[in-house]
């Protein structure tokens, strides 16, 4: 029988008593050895510390304590560097795997395609459904309009990651799309069209409003950043400048930014609801 290759689960958790052990217990669900779980305690002040105590006694995983919080981004680079996966998966401390298959599938095809560095998914928001470009080519098209991966759902080779580094600690936000960017940048990535992942986000929270406010700012200088190593980056500036604009007028949410969102969603990205 030939050994299967190491997969690196990286998950970084704050104040998630309610939910992380449930998100444990279904990464090791997945039909797929080896997998080896890091878990970053980002300073929690309720009793996720002592949860996931206990959780690592029945499943045991590397349980890293920041003593206080340094945010996701430090976070999840604390828990790369003890990774010793051929792969790295990401998954939040309040959403699930629902494909028990997603990680055989996602390294079957890594395993199969080595000239690429990274491959997400479809997934499921609360609902809704939502699928994202395929292929390399498609996904180049809108990586510079708008994130073309679901950060739970990636797979990357930890090769690619030595190369381009980890996440940006200067990002408060975005730096998932910044990675993604990176990576794209020196390899091929790719999207399972299945739906593999269920994210849960809470409906009309007005601090989930806030944060997309303060992205717009970060997601135009990655735009600037990254514009030379994708096509159609006029369009994309273009776009995202309306964007800025549109926001200026209209609030995040509303019956008109809901109305504009479907329009450019048909107009530019090849992603799709259901």
């Amino acid at each position: 029988m030939i050994d299967k290759p190491l997969v690196s689960v990286v998950m970084a958790t704050y104040n998630r008593e309610d939910s992380i052990s449930k998100t444990i217990k279904n990464i090791f669900e997945q039909n797929y050895y080896p997998i080896e779980l890091i878990v970053i305690n980002d300073g929690s002040i309720d009793n996720t510390l002592s949860i996931l105590k206990d959780l690592n006694k029945a499943f045991n995983f590397t349980l890293i304590n920041n003593p206080q919080n340094l945010g996701l981004q430090k976070s999840l680079n604390r828990g790369l560097s003890q990774a010793k996966g051929k792969y790295i998966a990401r998954i939040d401390d309040h959403d699930l795997w629902i494909d028990k298959e997603k990680t055989t599938k996602q390294v079957d095809f890594l395993e199969k395609y080595p000239n690429f560095g990274l491959i997400g998914s479809a997934f499921k928001m609360n609902d809704t459904r939502f699928i994202n470009p395929t292929t390399n080519e498609e996904i180049r098209k809108q990586i510079l309009m708008c994130c073309p991966f679901c950060h739970q759902s990636i797979l990357m080779r930890s090769s690619t990651l030595e190369e381009t580094g980890h996440y940006n600690e200067d990002l408060t936000y975005s730096e998932d799309w910044d990675l993604w960017l990176k990576i794209a940048a020196v390899s091929k990535v790719a999207n399972l069209p299945e739906v593999t992942v269920q994210v849960f986000q809470p409906k009309n929270d007005s601090l989930s409003s806030n944060f997309f406010l303060k992205q717009l700012p970060i997601n135009r200088r990655l735009v600037k950043k990254h514009a030379n190593s994708f096509p159609t980056a006029w369009k994309a500036k273009l776009y995202h400048t309306y964007v800025s604009t549109f926001f200026f007028f209209f609030k995040p949410n509303s019956k008109t930014h809901q109305l504009m969102q479907s329009i450019f969603r048909r107009t530019f990205f090849k992603s799709s609801q259901t």
